[in-house]
């Protein structure tokens, strides 16, 4: 068998590369070091066997997959395309809902603005994708579908409530905004810090 650190050296780095982390999220994800990562990548050192098989099950691999020199290692994608489809059905029954309120409401005499369910349905949906990506520890996603859902929140009330041209709702969007940005800021420099 060929050096048996170079092998496992390779293996982790493309193990990580197809996973498409960084060291330092790995590391994040281990309770590692990035250096002792970088040091394992490097073949510098060799992570013991508790370690070697945290990395086979978080990869989704076998531990022969790690140690040996044979094919190329793929990740472990179902969990991505669980996720994917997670989100995809969810935000697929908030329009299906809006959809069907947009249909009721519009065979019922006498309402208009039917068209409401839509828009009230656009924070509901953002609302929903924030909550995937927060529970999955995706922060910078998590963010942004945040400050989106913020301002549909917004849209929605100015636009339910456009006979009283309250249009001064979109100034609160402002300092939430810059909640969002300043904590996931914090987030991020407590992350880099651990």
């Amino acid at each position: 068998m060929e050096n048996v650190n170079g092998v496992i050296a390779n293996n982790l780095v493309n193990l990580r590369k197809r996973s498409g982390l960084t060291q330092l999220q790995l590391a994040e994800k281990l309770n590692y070091s990035d250096k002792a990562i970088s040091r394992w990548e490097k073949g510098e050192a060799l992570p013991n066997i508790g370690v070697l098989l945290s990395l086979a099950e978080f990869y989704g691999v076998k531990i022969q997959d790690i140690v040996y020199p044979q094919k190329v290692v793929e990740p472990k994608k179902s969990k991505n395309r669980l996720r994917a489809l997670m989100v995809l059905l969810s935000s697929t029954l908030v329009w299906l809902i809006a959809t069907i309120v947009y249909v009721v409401l519009s065979y019922i005499e006498g309402i208009q603005n039917e068209w409401f369910s839509f828009i009230i349905a656009l924070p509901v949906f953002f609302l929903v994708i924030t909550i995937f990506f927060a529970v999955w520890k995706n922060n910078l996603l998590a963010s942004i579908f945040a400050s989106l859902l913020v301002w549909s929140f917004i849209l929605m009330i100015s636009l339910v409530l456009e006979e009283y041209q309250i249009w001064m709702v979109y100034i609160i969007g402002l300092p939430l905004q810059i909640v969002i940005v300043l904590s996931a800021l914090f987030v991020h420099f407590k992350k880099g810090r651990n």
